[in-house]
This record gives structure tokens, C-alpha cells and sequence, in this order.
């Protein structure tokens, strides 16, 4: 330990995978939570995860705002996945005896994230990643949940996003519910989104660790576990995901834009290839939520594409779409019927209109 701070440098474990079959997790009791009042004897108690690589530009930031979260009862664990740009060495100064600094080689987010968690020792475990930042109030309010909700295997906070922090007033509404996850990401894919989010240790014992794809590691994530335990949600805005070119969604972007991308629905999204192989293991009503988690996949991804110019990759999307009904989806899917050079005079209308307006 030096200046406070507990530093361990080793090889990280190897991600494992839960075997147990797909069933509804074994609820604690909810006696804690009545008349809408939470019960401060539960144990409430936070491991903050940190993955971290060549963040530097932003990973003081990040630690401080944890740092100053008015809810103290927490540890935090920092895992740099074998960065080059001298990041970790910026934390080594903290003098803060919760903060523990663990270095591997490098080997991706979702294995850093695994060994944060192996590493934790809290019933609770928050994630942040390295370029987001939370409002003091984030601890305090997944406590409150958590105790308002002990049944609860997911906690996840609504977040602000962009670039510049200080534009966001946090707070507001702090209606707490459970929600349908399936059918709630259906219509916004970011309901639930990873440096807003606590998953209760036991649950994350049963499910297993993150998946090792570069992109969508945490949506697939949250898919196994809102099969097997309850989500619940604040509408209370604690965290910020801050928007910038090193982030790991706009390098993928711009590879994307370079290389040809994957015509499989399944491959694009490796939590829409988990639910596929376990649906028919799932009761009607999460066979309908999921159905219609797949079709906003497949919608999502055709747009994206059809914007992007890839017309036949859009179509592929379109075409993997499950369901039919009367939706946005079913808009694009239309759309892409049109002959291609009208789809492509009508892109670069658009674009020509989007510049227009600055």
C-alpha cells in the first residue's frame, strides 16, 4: 500500500460462464419496502468496477467523481487492462484507502470488468467506465433502491450524455420501479446502460462474467440477468456518459465505416445471439418481450446502415426482423423495398438538408 492506496499487479482470471439453466432467480424476501419506505437495516454497500485503458485524459476526473459521492460506504477498484499512456500512474497519489489498484495485460473491457468483480467484496457492484462520470447523489440513490427493492438483481439510474457535464442539472424525478426489461429496451435500447448500473453480487455470481466481444459485451450482460432476476429503475439522473472521439463506440464507428460489417443480426449483437438460443426455453410473455427486443435490433441496425449508405447490409438487417406489425421497424423495413438509386437520392437529399441547417 502506498499513500493509502492498495496496488496488485497480476494475471487476470479467466472468464467463466454460468451452466445453470434459465429460470426465475429466488427472490429475497420483500418485506423491507413497505408503504414505500426503504429499510436501512438491509446491507447496502457498493464495489465500484473501474476497467481501464489509455484513459488518461479522463480517468482522474472519473475516480474523483466516485471520490465525492455523498454515500462513503464503498470500495474502489480500478483494473487498467494493460494501458500505454501513463493513466494509472495519475491515481497512485489518491490518498484514499478505498481505491485498489489492480494491473493485467491487456486482454479487453469485458475481461477487466470480470476481474473487478472477482476482486470485489460488497454485496453490491456498480460499474463506471473510465470517460463517464457520476453525479455525487449516484451511491445514495442505487442505496435507496436497493433498499426499497431488495428482491432486486439490477439497479440501473437514468443518465445525462454529451460533452460537457456541467449543461446536465442531475437529480429530478426519483420514481423507483421494477420494470419489464425486455419489453422496456424495446423502445429505448439504453434503458438500462452500463455506468448507471449495480448488479447484486450473488446475482452476478449465478450469471456468470462478461462476454469478450469488443461492443455489446453489456447488453448481452444484462439480457442473462433480467432472465433470471428483477430490474429495477430510477428516473433520478446520477451519471453522465461523456461523448468523445477516444470512446470505445466511436472507434468502432469509424472501423465500421471502413470495413465491411457482419450481415448477421446475431453477430452485430451478441445479446440478441443469447436470446436466440434460449427462446424457446422462455414462457410466452418473455417470448413476446424478447421478440420484440430482436425487432428493435434488427431496426436499429437496418437504419443504420440504410443511413450509412449500406443498402444491401441494411436490407440484410430488415430481412432478420422477427414479427409483423404495424412499427417503425416495419417504416424501414417499407423503405428499403424502394429501388436503390431512390434510396440513395433521398440520403443525400437528407444530408444536404442537414447541412443546411448547420
Amino acid at each position: 500500500m502506498a499513500n493509502g492506496v492498495f496496488r496488485i499487479s497480476a494475471s487476470p482470471h479467466s472468464p467463466s460462464r454460468s451452466s445453470r439453466p434459465i429460470g426465475r432467480w429466488r427472490e429475497r424476501p420483500a418485506n423491507a419496502a413497505r408503504q414505500g419506505q426503504p429499510d436501512r437495516g438491509g446491507l447496502t454497500m457498493f464495489s465500484v468496477v473501474i476497467p481501464l485503458y489509455n484513459k488518461r485524459e479522463f480517468i482522474l476526473a472519473t475516480v474523483r467523481s466516485v471520490i465525492a459521492q455523498t454515500f462513503a460506504d464503498f470500495e474502489l477498484i480500478v483494473v487498467d487492462d494493460g494501458s500505454t499512456d501513463g493513466g494509472l500512474a495519475l491515481l497512485e497519489d489518491l490518498d484514499d484507502p478505498r481505491l485498489r489498484l489492480i494491473s493485467q495485460r491487456n486482454c479487453g473491457k469485458g475481461v477487466a470488468r470480470n476481474r473487478g468483480m472477482q476482486e470485489s467484496r460488497r454485496p453490491w457492484i456498480a460499474f463506471l467506465d473510465a470517460d463517464d462520470l457520476w453525479f455525487p447523489d449516484h451511491l445514495s440513490e442505487l442505496a435507496r433502491m436497493a433498499a426499497l427493492h431488495p428482491e432486486a438483481g439490477l439497479l440501473a439510474t437514468a443518465y445525462g450524455e454529451g460533452t460537457d457535464p456541467t449543461t446536465i442539472v442531475p437529480g429530478g424525478e426519483s420514481r423507483v420501479r421494477p420494470i419489464a426489461y425486455f419489453r422496456e429496451a424495446a423502445s429505448k435500447i439504453g434503458v438500462v446502460w452500463s455506468s448507471a448500473t449495480a448488479v447484486r453480487r450473488d446475482v452476478a455470481r449465478e450469471v456468470g462474467d462478461f462476454g469478450p466481444w469488443r461492443t455489446g459485451e453489456d447488453l448481452e450482460y444484462w439480457a442473462r440477468v433480467a432472465l433470471i432476476a428483477p430490474v429495477v429503475k430510477s428516473d433520478r439522473v446520477t451519471a453522465y456518459y461523456l461523448r468523445n472521439e477516444s470512446s470505445e463506440m466511436a472507434q468502432v464507428y469509424r472501423e465500421q465505416a471502413r470495413n465491411a460489417q457482419p450481415q448477421t443480426l446475431s453477430v452485430a449483437w451478441p445479446s440478441v445471439a443469447y436470446l436466440q438460443s434460449v427462446r424457446l426455453k422462455l414462457d410466452r410473455t418473455q417470448r413476446r418481450d424478447v421478440d420484440a427486443y430482436i425487432r428493435m435490433a434488427a431496426y436499429l441496425s437496418s437504419l443504420g446502415r440504410m443511413v450509412a449508405g449500406d443498402i444491401d447490409g441494411a436490407r440484410s438487417m430488415a430481412r432478420q426482423m422477427p414479427g409483423h406489425r404495424l412499427d417503425r421497424a416495419a417504416l424501414v423495413s417499407l423503405a428499403l423495398r424502394i429501388p436503390e438509386p431512390a434510396i440513395r437520392l433521398a440520403l443525400t437529399a437528407r444530408q444536404a438538408l442537414r447541412r443546411s441547417r448547420g
